[in-house]
């Protein structure tokens, strides 16, 4: 990853460093909806139980934005939430590692999840897991970024490939 010119704000994958100074977090959680959109309908009588809760955040940055994400949902859902985020750019992975919080429910990783080769890292966390899918997938702020670089054809293939993988795929999308 590079930045242009040693602008900061000129990055090719909307990576920016200093993200949520222009992006409240804390603001964008409260949009959240409560927990009945985050469950599955249930059969009668089936129960969660005790298993964990698992998201994909992708494009996750430093991760400010998954630490408010996996306290909301925990005290909303009351149950165990593990969350994995991944970002194309290993410094902010690099930062979000530093700064986790929740390092026995959060880890990071750096993926480009449209690189099959680098997603194979997400796939071998759902196998450790014994996940067939998550239960969430969040992308937020992302997607006008891949289609910058990927086009109709590759947000597409972004949104159907993650589609697959998740009971709940929730897109913030960006106008533009």
């Amino acid at each position: 990853m590079e930045i242009r010119n040693n602008d900061p704000g000129a990055v090719q994958y909307g990576n920016f460093f200093n993200y949520y100074q222009f992006s409240d977090a804390t603001k964008r959680v409260k949009l959240l909806p409560d927990a009945d959109i985050w469950l599955p309908a249930l059969d009668d009588g089936e129960s969660q139980g005790d298993k964990p809760y698992f998201i994909l955040d992708v494009g996750c940055n430093c991760g400010v934005l998954t630490q408010l994400m996996h306290k909301y949902l925990k005290e909303r859902l009351r149950r165990t939430v593990k969350v994995l985020g991944v970002d194309i750019d290993p410094r902010l992975i690099q930062r979000a590692t530093a700064e986790n919080e929740s390092p026995e429910d959060v880890s990071y990783a750096c993926v480009d999840v449209l690189d099959d080769g680098a997603f194979e890292l997400v796939k071998t966390y759902m196998k450790e897991n014994d996940l067939q899918k998550f239960d969430a997938i969040c992308c937020y702020s992302i997607t006008m970024w891949i289609h910058l670089n990927h086009h109709d054809q590759g947000l597409r293939f972004f949104l159907q490939k993650l589609s697959n993988l998740a009971e709940l795929l929730v897109v913030e999308p960006q106008p533009w």
